[in-house]
């Protein structure tokens, strides 16, 4: 079964709860869809972010650096998404 990269996104954000981009990275070799960390960055999480799909969120914690996580933009679009099937 092919399924596109921002669906395996969608997925894991889904299943996995908010990412980084390091941790949707790091899925590359689980589903060689994702290519790599730049094409993931450049060609997938950059346009979703700019047609609203997602959304960048900054966790800001005491005595460390702000970690910048990738949040699904509709909350009610998670239970869609938690199985990794076409639609």
């Amino acid at each position: 079964m092919s399924l596109s990269a921002g669906r395996i996104v969608k997925h894991l954000i889904a299943t996995r709860g908010p990412l980084t981009t390091k941790e949707l990275a790091a899925q590359v070799t689980e589903f060689p869809q994702l290519v790599s960390g730049r094409f993931l960055k450049t060609r997938v999480l950059r346009p979703m972010q700019s047609s609203q799909t997602l959304t960048k969120v900054v966790l800001k914690q005491e005595n460390e650096k702000p970690v910048w996580q990738w949040h699904l933009a509709n909350a009610e679009a998670a239970a869609k998404y938690k199985t990794l099937e076409r639609s």
